[in-house]
């Protein structure tokens, strides 16, 4: 006679196999939760800083697209700083005897007398320095309008800073009225 298992021992078994298989599904669709967990998460970052990088990106492509006209405009600053300010390669003190020898050329070609020039200490003016030269200059009122247009086509630019005029004397009717002028210019020296 052949034994037969008890039929509670073979529920007993096939319900201890179906545990274990229970129990092995449950643990890889809990890594497999978990695995998904951990992807979602690392999508959610990643389009997190996406989001984040791309404006920078973008004007980092705007810039790059720009770059030739940044150039260009780097080369027009430069011409027009050239044109406009001494090179800080100068001196101040050559600078101002250039300043005043342009000024004397300029004024007495008008018919107004220099009395007197005097470099002044350089001042700081943000980026750049401003070196002061005060002249006293006597001459009519046509001549003065004469000398400053001249001045305006002198480069690097000569720029007026200030101007005191008083009425001088005449010594008949029919002359210009003298002015007696205390002025000072500037011309622009890069820093160094």
């Amino acid at each position: 006679m052949t034994s037969t298992p008890h039929p509670t021992a073979v529920r007993r078994r096939l319900s201890k196999d179906r545990v274990l298989q229970l129990l092995t599904v449950a643990l890889a669709l809990a890594v497999l939760a978990a695995g998904s967990v951990y992807v979602v998460r690392k999508h959610l970052w990643a389009q997190a800083k996406i989001e984040e990088i791309t404006p920078r990106y973008e004007r980092l492509l705007g810039v790059l697209e720009s770059e030739a006209a940044m150039r260009q405009a780097s080369q027009r600053s430069a011409q027009l700083l050239q044109a406009y300010a001494y090179p800080a390669s100068q001196e101040a003190g050559q600078i101002g005897t250039d300043v005043q020898q342009k000024l004397r050329t300029v004024f007495n070609s008008a018919q107004m007398v220099i009395q007197s020039s005097q470099v002044l200490p350089e001042e700081e003016d943000g980026a750049l320095l401003a070196v002061p030269v005060e002249v006293r200059l006597e001459g009519t009122l046509e001549g003065l309008r004469q000398a400053l247009a001249a001045l305006a086509d002198q480069r690097p630019l000569v720029q007026v800073h200030s101007f005191s005029i008083q009425r001088g004397h005449k010594s008949n009717q029919y002359d210009p009225v003298r002015l007696r002028i205390l002025a000072r210019f500037f011309v622009w020296r890069q820093k160094p």
